[in-house]
């Protein structure tokens, strides 16, 4: 949306947040910003991110007519992923840390931060199908794989398209090269500062930067646990295309 303020001609990034703070900055978390701005709860920003479950998506947000982009990602690998995270967040805190056994049977079940994968993926979805024009739904799969039709397609979903100027320019391919893991997990700011979460919680930037590997679950999970979770998906996501999404 903002990429007119920045110079992405021939490959250059120039002035982006990005280059001096966490992305989770950039676009702050409305689970998080009132109580971290206490004096300005409600700020005129255009872009704010959420992990929050659609019903549990503040009135005032849902009715107000603002799109969402969504991403979507193979359950396996989203376990994992939360697993390392809290393996992290608990050494921070100087607690135990959490056997991933433990993370699995509770993934399984339901009890993770924002809800059961599986519900949390179908309330996006079905609200995507009332209106289907404020939802931009991805897989992180699609977004690894094919990175420069994504950037293209949510230009054009955010009201912003690529022109023929911009795409001989390589603008597509200088943000992408921007915006990809490798770029931004090597960031000074990424490497060695820190962010606050929630109200008081200070973790190191570089937790929030890992593999970003597709089927890494596969070096963790074993061939019973697999097949457990790949069951759950296709009772949970029986007679949508989200079953077609991710291989069970």
């Amino acid at each position: 949306m903002n990429r007119s303020s920045y110079n992405f001609d021939g490959g250059v990034d120039n002035g982006t947040p990005l280059l001096s703070s966490s992305p989770h900055l950039s676009v702050p978390f409305i689970d998080f910003y009132a109580t971290q701005h206490l004096d300005d709860p409600n700020p005129d920003l255009s872009l704010l991110s959420t992990h929050l479950a659609y019903s549990l998506l503040p009135k005032s947000m849902i009715e107000s007519g603002c799109k969402f982009v969504h991403v979507m990602r193979e359950p396996k690998d989203v376990l994992i992923s939360l697993w390392h995270f809290a393996v992290e967040l608990r050494k921070a805190r100087d607690q135990p840390t959490l056997p991933l056994d433990d993370a699995f049977d509770m993934f399984c079940n339901g009890f993770s931060q924002y809800g059961p994968y599986w519900d949390y993926e179908l309330e996006y979805y079905n609200a995507s199908l009332k209106c289907p024009n404020r939802f931009f739904i991805m897989t992180y799969e699609d977004l690894m794989e094919r990175p420069d039709y994504n950037v293209k397609k949510l230009a054009s979903f955010v009201g912003k398209p690529i022109t023929a100027a911009e795409e001989d320019r390589g603008v597509v391919e200088a943000i992408v090269r921007f915006c990809s893991f490798d770029k931004l997990s090597n960031l000074e700011v990424n490497r060695i500062k820190t962010i606050c979460v929630g109200k008081a919680q200070i973790v190191p930037n570089k937790v929030f930067f890992r593999k970003a590997k597709i089927g890494n679950w596969t070096h963790y999970l074993s061939d019973e646990q697999r097949e457990h979770i790949d069951q759950i998906t296709r009772q949970k996501f029986q007679g949508t295309v989200l079953l077609d999404l991710f291989s069970t």
